[in-house]
Protein backbone atom coordinates (compact mmCIF):
# COMPACT_ATOMS: atom_id res chain seq x y z
CA UNK A 1 0.00 0.00 0.00
CA UNK A 2 1.44 3.12 -1.01
CA UNK A 3 2.40 6.05 1.95
CA UNK A 4 -0.62 7.55 3.19
CA UNK A 5 -3.41 5.65 0.96
CA UNK A 6 -6.38 5.02 3.17
CA UNK A 7 -7.67 1.74 4.14
CA UNK A 8 -11.26 0.74 5.50
CA UNK A 9 -12.80 -1.68 7.69
CA UNK A 10 -16.01 -2.36 8.91
CA UNK A 11 -17.36 -3.34 12.32
CA UNK A 12 -20.91 -3.86 12.87
CA UNK A 13 -22.78 -1.67 15.23
CA UNK A 14 -24.66 -2.49 17.87
CA UNK A 15 -27.41 -1.20 16.16
CA UNK A 16 -26.59 -4.21 13.17
CA UNK A 17 -25.92 -1.28 10.87
CA UNK A 18 -21.95 -0.99 10.05
CA UNK A 19 -19.48 1.15 10.84
CA UNK A 20 -16.29 2.48 8.85
CA UNK A 21 -13.28 2.22 10.40
CA UNK A 22 -10.28 3.95 8.86
CA UNK A 23 -6.72 3.59 9.29
CA UNK A 24 -4.02 5.30 7.37
CA UNK A 25 -0.99 3.41 6.67
CA UNK A 26 1.28 5.57 7.84
CA UNK A 27 -0.39 5.40 11.34
CA UNK A 28 -0.03 1.88 11.10
CA UNK A 29 3.47 1.95 10.02
CA UNK A 30 4.09 4.44 13.43
CA UNK A 31 1.72 2.15 15.76
CA UNK A 32 4.52 -0.37 15.46
CA UNK A 33 6.96 1.96 16.87
CA UNK A 34 10.20 1.38 14.22
CA UNK A 35 9.01 -2.73 15.34
CA UNK A 36 9.10 -4.41 12.05
CA UNK A 37 5.79 -5.72 10.80
CA UNK A 38 6.64 -9.58 11.13
CA UNK A 39 7.51 -9.39 14.84
CA UNK A 40 4.82 -6.60 15.82
CA UNK A 41 2.02 -9.27 14.30
CA UNK A 42 3.38 -12.06 16.66
CA UNK A 43 3.27 -9.71 19.43
CA UNK A 44 -0.60 -9.11 18.86
CA UNK A 45 -0.92 -12.56 18.10
CA UNK A 46 0.63 -13.48 21.76
CA UNK A 47 -1.30 -10.71 23.75
CA UNK A 48 -4.42 -11.84 25.47
CA UNK A 49 -7.55 -10.25 27.16
CA UNK A 50 -8.16 -11.50 31.03
CA UNK A 51 -11.55 -11.87 30.95
CA UNK A 52 -13.94 -14.02 34.08
CA UNK A 53 -14.69 -17.51 33.41
CA UNK A 54 -17.54 -17.45 33.99
CA UNK A 55 -18.91 -14.55 31.44
CA UNK A 56 -17.46 -17.20 28.43
CA UNK A 57 -20.34 -18.66 27.10
CA UNK A 58 -20.53 -22.19 25.47
CA UNK A 59 -21.41 -22.18 21.48
CA UNK A 60 -23.17 -25.04 19.42
CA UNK A 61 -19.71 -26.32 17.77
CA UNK A 62 -17.33 -25.73 20.71
CA UNK A 63 -16.69 -21.75 20.27
CA UNK A 64 -16.71 -19.86 23.35
CA UNK A 65 -18.21 -16.17 23.37
CA UNK A 66 -18.65 -13.67 25.67
CA UNK A 67 -21.55 -10.11 25.16
CA UNK A 68 -19.82 -6.95 23.42
CA UNK A 69 -20.70 -3.86 25.71
CA UNK A 70 -21.27 -0.80 23.81
CA UNK A 71 -20.79 1.49 26.78
CA UNK A 72 -17.10 0.97 26.38
CA UNK A 73 -16.59 2.72 23.15
CA UNK A 74 -14.19 4.40 22.89
CA UNK A 75 -12.43 6.41 19.88
CA UNK A 76 -9.87 4.65 17.95
CA UNK A 77 -9.12 7.03 14.73
CA UNK A 78 -12.37 7.36 12.86
CA UNK A 79 -14.51 4.39 14.49
CA UNK A 80 -14.48 3.17 17.60
CA UNK A 81 -15.68 -1.08 18.60
CA UNK A 82 -17.36 -2.38 21.64
CA UNK A 83 -15.15 -3.48 24.26
CA UNK A 84 -16.00 -6.65 27.44
CA UNK A 85 -15.83 -7.46 30.62
CA UNK A 86 -12.58 -7.79 31.01
CA UNK A 87 -10.00 -6.84 33.65
CA UNK A 88 -6.74 -6.37 31.65
CA UNK A 89 -4.14 -8.21 29.76
CA UNK A 90 -1.67 -10.67 29.45
CA UNK A 91 0.77 -12.06 27.36
CA UNK A 92 2.41 -15.38 26.36
CA UNK A 93 6.17 -15.85 27.27
CA UNK A 94 6.20 -19.54 26.80
CA UNK A 95 3.76 -22.13 25.58
CA UNK A 96 2.04 -22.61 29.43
CA UNK A 97 2.86 -18.83 31.22
CA UNK A 98 1.46 -15.83 30.66
CA UNK A 99 2.68 -12.50 32.31
CA UNK A 100 0.52 -9.68 33.69
CA UNK A 101 0.19 -7.15 36.16
CA UNK A 102 -0.44 -8.47 39.66
CA UNK A 103 -3.57 -6.43 40.18
CA UNK A 104 -5.35 -8.01 37.02
CA UNK A 105 -5.59 -11.46 38.44
CA UNK A 106 -7.09 -12.71 41.83
CA UNK A 107 -4.10 -14.70 43.03
CA UNK A 108 -6.69 -17.01 45.02
CA UNK A 109 -9.16 -17.48 42.80
CA UNK A 110 -6.86 -17.20 39.59
CA UNK A 111 -8.67 -20.47 38.05
CA UNK A 112 -11.75 -18.11 37.39
CA UNK A 113 -9.60 -16.08 35.04
CA UNK A 114 -9.78 -16.82 31.35
CA UNK A 115 -6.80 -15.78 28.88
CA UNK A 116 -7.95 -15.35 25.89
CA UNK A 117 -5.85 -14.77 22.59
CA UNK A 118 -7.32 -13.97 18.98
CA UNK A 119 -9.03 -11.19 20.34
CA UNK A 120 -9.34 -9.16 17.43
CA UNK A 121 -12.02 -6.59 15.63
CA UNK A 122 -13.05 -9.91 13.16
CA UNK A 123 -14.29 -12.21 16.02
CA UNK A 124 -16.95 -9.40 16.57
CA UNK A 125 -20.38 -10.74 15.42
CA UNK A 126 -24.07 -9.03 14.96
CA UNK A 127 -26.66 -9.12 17.15
CA UNK A 128 -28.67 -12.69 15.95
CA UNK A 129 -30.94 -16.26 16.13
CA UNK A 130 -31.63 -14.98 19.99
CA UNK A 131 -27.44 -13.76 20.84
CA UNK A 132 -26.75 -10.02 21.07
CA UNK A 133 -23.84 -8.22 19.97
CA UNK A 134 -21.01 -10.60 20.85
CA UNK A 135 -17.04 -11.69 20.49
CA UNK A 136 -17.21 -15.41 19.26
CA UNK A 137 -13.72 -16.56 20.12
CA UNK A 138 -11.74 -20.44 19.06
CA UNK A 139 -11.89 -22.56 22.08
CA UNK A 140 -8.47 -23.78 21.58
CA UNK A 141 -6.99 -20.49 21.92
CA UNK A 142 -8.78 -19.53 25.64
CA UNK A 143 -6.56 -21.37 28.52
CA UNK A 144 -7.72 -20.88 31.91
CA UNK A 145 -5.51 -20.08 35.06
CA UNK A 146 -3.38 -23.32 37.05
CA UNK A 147 -1.15 -21.38 39.63
CA UNK A 148 0.94 -17.83 39.99
CA UNK A 149 4.01 -19.00 39.84
CA UNK A 150 5.53 -15.62 40.14
CA UNK A 151 3.10 -13.56 42.75
CA UNK A 152 2.83 -9.79 42.35
CA UNK A 153 3.61 -7.33 45.39
CA UNK A 154 3.32 -3.85 45.98
CA UNK A 155 1.54 -2.46 43.11
CA UNK A 156 3.82 0.45 40.82
CA UNK A 157 6.94 -1.86 41.86
CA UNK A 158 6.60 -5.34 42.00
CA UNK A 159 2.90 -5.42 40.41
CA UNK A 160 4.06 -8.37 37.73
CA UNK A 161 2.60 -12.08 37.94
CA UNK A 162 3.62 -15.20 35.82
CA UNK A 163 0.98 -17.23 35.77
CA UNK A 164 0.84 -21.24 34.75
CA UNK A 165 -1.84 -22.22 32.14
CA UNK A 166 -4.47 -24.58 32.15
CA UNK A 167 -3.10 -26.21 28.83
CA UNK A 168 -0.55 -24.92 26.04
CA UNK A 169 -1.29 -22.32 23.71
CA UNK A 170 0.63 -22.86 20.06
CA UNK A 171 1.22 -19.50 19.87
CA UNK A 172 5.16 -18.40 19.98
CA UNK A 173 5.40 -16.29 23.38
CA UNK A 174 7.14 -12.87 23.32
CA UNK A 175 10.98 -13.06 23.98
CA UNK A 176 12.07 -11.15 27.21
CA UNK A 177 14.88 -8.68 26.76
CA UNK A 178 17.78 -8.25 28.97
CA UNK A 179 18.13 -6.26 32.00
CA UNK A 180 20.63 -4.00 30.51
CA UNK A 181 18.11 -2.98 26.85
CA UNK A 182 16.63 -0.47 28.51
CA UNK A 183 17.88 3.10 27.88
CA UNK A 184 16.80 6.62 27.43
CA UNK A 185 14.81 7.92 24.28
CA UNK A 186 14.06 4.51 23.21
CA UNK A 187 11.76 4.10 20.56
CA UNK A 188 8.75 1.78 22.69
CA UNK A 189 5.30 0.09 21.81
CA UNK A 190 2.44 -0.91 23.86
CA UNK A 191 0.24 -3.77 22.59
CA UNK A 192 -2.74 -4.85 24.67
CA UNK A 193 -6.46 -4.29 25.29
CA UNK A 194 -7.26 -0.47 25.96
CA UNK A 195 -10.82 -0.03 26.70
CA UNK A 196 -11.00 -3.64 26.94
CA UNK A 197 -11.36 -3.34 23.27
CA UNK A 198 -9.73 -5.57 20.73
CA UNK A 199 -6.00 -5.74 20.87
CA UNK A 200 -4.09 -2.84 19.51
CA UNK A 201 -1.13 -0.98 20.03
CA UNK A 202 -0.91 2.14 22.19
CA UNK A 203 0.93 4.96 21.26
CA UNK A 204 2.21 8.94 22.17
CA UNK A 205 1.41 10.01 18.09
CA UNK A 206 2.76 9.15 14.84
CA UNK A 207 5.48 11.80 15.20
CA UNK A 208 7.59 11.52 17.48
CA UNK A 209 7.09 7.71 18.21
CA UNK A 210 6.88 6.91 21.95
CA UNK A 211 10.09 6.79 23.77
CA UNK A 212 11.67 5.71 27.26
CA UNK A 213 11.37 9.00 29.10
CA UNK A 214 13.22 7.73 32.34
CA UNK A 215 13.74 4.96 34.31
CA UNK A 216 15.76 3.33 37.15
CA UNK A 217 16.22 -0.56 38.46
CA UNK A 218 12.26 -0.80 39.14
CA UNK A 219 10.26 1.41 36.90
CA UNK A 220 10.12 3.30 33.49
CA UNK A 221 8.16 6.27 32.64
CA UNK A 222 7.39 6.59 28.64
CA UNK A 223 5.43 8.79 26.68
CA UNK A 224 3.07 5.83 25.33
CA UNK A 225 -0.83 6.64 26.22
CA UNK A 226 -2.30 3.98 27.66
CA UNK A 227 -6.22 3.19 28.97
CA UNK A 228 -8.04 0.94 31.26
CA UNK A 229 -7.28 -2.41 30.06
CA UNK A 230 -3.78 -1.71 29.23
CA UNK A 231 -2.91 -3.26 32.55
CA UNK A 232 -0.81 -6.32 31.83
CA UNK A 233 0.69 -5.07 28.16
CA UNK A 234 3.74 -5.78 27.28
CA UNK A 235 6.06 -2.99 26.65
CA UNK A 236 8.15 -3.80 23.35
CA UNK A 237 11.86 -3.03 22.01
CA UNK A 238 12.45 -2.55 18.36
CA UNK A 239 12.76 -6.35 18.40
CA UNK A 240 9.72 -6.93 19.79
CA UNK A 241 11.09 -8.34 22.86
CA UNK A 242 9.30 -7.49 26.23
CA UNK A 243 11.58 -4.32 28.19
CA UNK A 244 8.56 -4.56 31.01
CA UNK A 245 4.63 -4.93 31.75
CA UNK A 246 2.29 -1.79 32.06
CA UNK A 247 1.45 -1.73 35.70
CA UNK A 248 -0.25 1.69 36.79
CA UNK A 249 -0.31 4.70 35.25
CA UNK A 250 0.40 7.08 38.07
CA UNK A 251 3.53 8.24 37.69
CA UNK A 252 6.32 8.87 40.60
CA UNK A 253 9.81 11.02 40.80
CA UNK A 254 12.35 9.33 38.66
CA UNK A 255 15.85 10.60 39.19
CA UNK A 256 18.83 9.94 38.13
CA UNK A 257 22.15 11.29 36.68
CA UNK A 258 21.44 10.59 32.54
CA UNK A 259 17.68 12.41 32.76
CA UNK A 260 16.35 15.39 34.60
CA UNK A 261 13.35 14.08 37.37
CA UNK A 262 9.98 13.37 35.83
CA UNK A 263 7.13 14.16 37.94
CA UNK A 264 3.29 13.91 37.41
CA UNK A 265 1.10 12.19 34.83
CA UNK A 266 2.44 12.98 31.57
CA UNK A 267 3.51 9.43 30.73
CA UNK A 268 2.97 5.30 32.31
CA UNK A 269 5.06 3.37 34.53
CA UNK A 270 5.98 0.13 33.98
CA UNK A 271 7.97 -2.94 35.79
CA UNK A 272 11.39 -2.51 34.12
CA UNK A 273 13.55 -5.12 32.68
CA UNK A 274 15.21 -5.52 36.11
CA UNK A 275 11.99 -6.97 37.25
CA UNK A 276 11.67 -8.87 34.28
CA UNK A 277 14.70 -10.94 34.96
CA UNK A 278 12.91 -12.29 37.97
CA UNK A 279 10.15 -13.68 35.30
CA UNK A 280 13.20 -15.12 33.07
CA UNK A 281 14.50 -16.45 36.30
CA UNK A 282 11.64 -18.13 37.12
CA UNK A 283 10.87 -19.94 33.92
CA UNK A 284 14.68 -21.00 33.78
CA UNK A 285 14.27 -22.78 37.41
CA UNK A 286 10.72 -24.45 36.20
CA UNK A 287 12.46 -25.50 33.57
CA UNK A 288 9.88 -24.01 30.93
CA UNK A 289 10.32 -23.69 27.55
CA UNK A 290 11.98 -20.45 26.61
CA UNK A 291 11.97 -18.96 23.66
CA UNK A 292 15.42 -17.50 22.22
Amino acid sequence: MRAGATHRETAPRPSGGAVAREVSATAESAVSAEICSGHFAHCIAATAVVVPRQLLIPGPRGELWTEALPRTLIGRGAGALPGVAGSGTAFLVTPRHVVTAAHVVNPHRITHSAFVFGFTAASLRQPGDGLPLRYLFDHEAIAYGVSVTVPGATPCHDDISLIELSKPIERRGIAIAQPDAIALNQPVTLVGCAGLQPVTAAMAGVDPPARVLAFDERIAQTSVRVAQGNSGSPLLDSNGDALGVHVSMATPTIRQPASPSVIGNAGMVVASAVRMRVILDALVKIGAQIRT
